[in-house]
């Protein structure tokens, strides 16, 4: 997983979406085999886009920077 911007350590709110982000992301892809990598970190960012992490988090800025690099299938 990689990032298109410097996630910054000193801004709580960034580093606390990059956490729930990464978490989820493992959380949803070791919890249903059928699922790849690509469609776990698909649902992260839904449920963050919906504000299932907080109302300050559907902003784009701390889900869409987000992606995954080489093999994203299972």
């Amino acid at each position: 997983m990689g990032n298109h911007f410097k996630v910054r350590g000193s801004t709580k709110n960034h580093s606390q979406s990059a956490g729930q982000l990464t978490v989820g992301l493992f959380k949803a892809y070791g919890s249903e085999p059928s699922l790849s990598k690509a469609d776990a970190i698909a649902r992260v960012q839904r449920d963050m886009l919906s504000g299932n992490n907080g109302a300050l988090y559907r902003h784009p800025c701390f889900w869409a920077p987000y992606f995954l690099s080489g093999d994203a299938a299972r």
